[in-house]
């Protein structure tokens, strides 16, 4: 059985049924972190290829708040910035709706 009818049988995915997809989706990611502000069971990681997606959102722990706190300030400018680049983005788009 060659990849693409794998890819067929499986359920699909948010990806698969976006209309447009112009940015990347990475399941996982929170392994290339340094930790999560979730603690334990609540925190979202894939389960055999997939997301669970839980009832409510998960709450962040505050003390993994304190742990992973960004303190450099030039960091803090980075990610500050690429949220207003998203923002922007979301207002663009739902503009058109």
């Amino acid at each position: 059985m060659d990849r693409i009818e794998r890819h067929e049988m499986r359920e699909p995915t948010v990806a698969d049924v976006m209309p447009e997809l112009d940015f990347a989706c990475g399941l996982g990611t929170l392994s290339l972190l340094e930790g999560d502000v979730v603690a334990g069971a609540a925190s979202l990681r894939p389960v055999n290829g997939y997301l669970p997606v839980p009832r409510i959102p998960p709450a962040p722990d505050a003390a993994l708040l304190d742990t992973y706190e960004l303190s450099d300030a030039e960091q803090m400018a980075w990610w500050r910035d690429r949220l207003a680049r998203v923002r922007g983005e979301l207002d663009r788009t739902h503009a058109s709706d």
